[in-house]
């Protein structure tokens, strides 16, 4: 999916189900080694539930000639850094969040703090859809 086309209905879904999945595994999933094998399956699982969704394109992309701009690089660069520093951050929370769930006495702790971060982010990807769609206007 692209910047300028908002998300269908089913990326949401698939996203959301992906969070719920991926966060609520030590609920279900008492060892280490089974737990990563349970969150490789539920990668695979949605890489090609993703695929199957993608729309053919037929047009050839307009790839700039010669190798990438240092600030190109830059960039990439601090997106995955940025992108493994939101995920520890959003790990130490979301292990904030299940020791309090933990400590009120709720059953599956991860899953409600999954179906919660699930809620954040269809939230999220529904206000960036209305951003796109506005800012085609």
């Amino acid at each position: 999916m692209s910047d300028s086309t908002p998300p269908r209905p089913a990326e949401l879904v698939l996203q959301a189900v992906t969070t719920v999945a991926w966060i609520a595994v030590p609920d279900y999933v008492t060892r280490p080694w089974s737990r990563r094998v349970t969150r490789l399956a539920i990668l695979a699982g949605t890489t090609g539930a993703y695929l199957l969704l993608e729309r053919p394109s037929h047009e050839e992309p307009d790839l700039p000639d010669g190798p990438p701009s240092k600030l190109a690089v830059a960039k990439v660069t601090a997106a995955v850094v940025a992108s493994f520093a939101t995920a520890r951050g959003t790990k130490r929370l979301t292990a904030a969040a299940v020791r309090r769930l933990e400590a009120r006495g709720v059953r599956r702790p991860w899953t409600v703090a999954g179906v919660g971060m699930a809620a954040v982010t269809a939230g999220m990807r529904a206000a960036d859809a209305r951003r796109v769609v506005l800012h085609r206007e």
